[in-house]
């Protein structure tokens, strides 16, 4: 009976959904990787970036994998850190975020905060504020 129960409780540990801050992370991680495939397998396929005053940066996944895509080999060292995280709710996390390596921005570059919605495991918007 234990072992059933243990069986089951492992097995739901192991199809559980990654939480918004894990999906936020991973994301991180490739970017900083510079792996363009891992990035943009944390994104929605209709992904909506816009910046602080409502203008439309990338739509949809192609369009973000061709965005990164020239960042990536532009600005081969380019770095982001993390100065302050915060979260609201399950699915919305905010990063404060500090670009390094970037030539054409002051270094380090603070990039201000950065709001992620994550639903269905996947990034659904990026809103920089």
């Amino acid at each position: 009976m234990v072992r059933i129960f243990l069986a089951a409780l492992l097995a739901g540990c192991a199809t559980a959904r990654p939480t918004a801050v894990d999906v936020v992370q991973k994301q991180l991680e490739a970017f900083n990787a510079h792996d363009l495939d891992a990035f943009a397998r944390t994104y929605a396929d209709d992904v909506l970036i816009t910046s602080a005053d409502g203008k439309v940066l990338v739509l949809g996944k192609e369009a973000l994998r061709a965005s990164y895509g020239k960042a990536f080999a532009k600005f081969p060292k380019t770095q982001a850190r993390i100065a302050e995280r915060k979260t609201e709710g399950d699915g919305v996390v905010l990063d404060h975020e500090v670009i390094s390596g970037r030539p054409d921005k002051p270094d380090p570059w603070d990039a201000g905060w950065v709001r992620y919605q994550v639903r269905d495991g996947l990034i659904k918007s990026v809103q920089f504020e």
